[in-house]
């Protein structure tokens, strides 16, 4: 079998690499991204591309069985239409690509928890088939949402094309150096006192495991992959190692994070603040049951881990 990974070059195309690798069924990994790999591996064989060039993917995706879709911008950026552009358009260009190869037979998509958007009603925990109510919220889950809506339609004109949308939350572990590591190991935590929801984190080898699986199991749909939600976030904070936990309305943390944002002190959209506010944790029973994938680690392993980032 021969795939193909957008974002190969990534932090979780770095994770997951190594599994198919190993795997004897995979012939080929072709890595599509801007960035050269920062590793080099026997079976991937890069090629420099943007995922806006559809017709460039075309080429690349007819001679492949399956897309893994990882390209996609977490963080957030100033310039707003470019992030649609990326994230929206590149992912239409993907699903355009995809379907014009006469190939592909499976499309995986990354998508998130956040999809199911920040809302103070959320059920606890969400299960694969709660409404997606993130569109119309902070850009990440928007555009996760839309995405995923885009998708709805692309399954029901091919049908013949597998699609699984991974719902991952909070990712990260040893190899990341990400927003979350910095929230987690900044000498002061910020705390909401009126809004304390639990947090769900996934560690990043339960992360590739289970998108490993979804590759080689014929499966689709929707899957959410996290851990256990026993904590909340200043919780994880502790385990993590900070000393100072400070209390401090939202309205303000808002304000001093977006003057933060805009003077380019900061690296992620303060907008992510809106996912902090209320409760977004999922049922991980489907992906234990279907594809027999269980996290091996526990929240607090995780946070208690990221100490060593200090």
């Amino acid at each position: 079998m021969k795939i193909a990974i957008t974002g190969s070059s990534g932090y979780l195309a770095d994770c997951l690499i190594p599994l198919l690798e190993m795997e004897p069924s995979i012939d080929e990994i072709v890595g599509i991204d801007i960035a050269e790999p920062k590793k080099r591996y026997s079976k991937l064989v890069f090629r420099k591309l943007s995922i806006l060039d559809t017709k460039q993917l075309e080429q690349v995706f007819s001679s492949v069985a399956c897309v893994i879709h990882m390209a996609f911008d977490i963080n957030g950026m100033h310039d707003k239409k470019l992030l649609e552009r990326l994230n929206i358009g590149g992912s239409r260009s993907v699903m355009r690509a995809v379907a014009g190869s006469g190939k592909v037979k499976k499309l995986v998509f990354l998508s998130s928890i956040a999809a199911y958007g920040a809302h103070e009603d959320n059920p606890v925990p969400l299960r694969e088939d709660s409404p997606l109510r993130g569109k119309g919220t902070f850009f990440y889950a928007d555009q996760k949402h839309r995405v995923e809506e885009e998708l709805d339609e692309f399954e029901k004109k091919y049908p013949e094309i597998s699609v699984v949308r991974l719902r991952l939350c909070t990712t990260t572990g040893p190899s990341a150096y990400n927003s979350t590591v910095d929230l987690y190991t900044a000498p002061v935590f910020v705390a909401f006192p009126f809004h304390q929801p639990p947090v769900q984190l996934l560690h990043e080898e339960d992360a590739a495991r289970g998108i490993y699986l979804t590759i080689m199991k014929n499966v689709r749909g929707a899957f959410n992959l996290g851990s256990d939600w026993d904590f909340t976030a200043k919780e994880h904070a502790r385990l993590a190692g900070t000393k100072i936990i400070i209390y401090l309305p939202v309205w303000l943390s808002k304000a001093i994070a977006y003057a933060l944002w805009w003077l380019r002190l900061i690296e992620f959209d303060p907008a992510w603040i809106q996912a902090s506010l209320y409760p977004v944790v999922a049922d991980i029973s489907k992906a234990k049951e279907v594809l027999g994938w269980e996290p091996k680690f526990s929240s607090d392993q995780l946070a208690t881990s990221l100490r060593e980032k200090r």
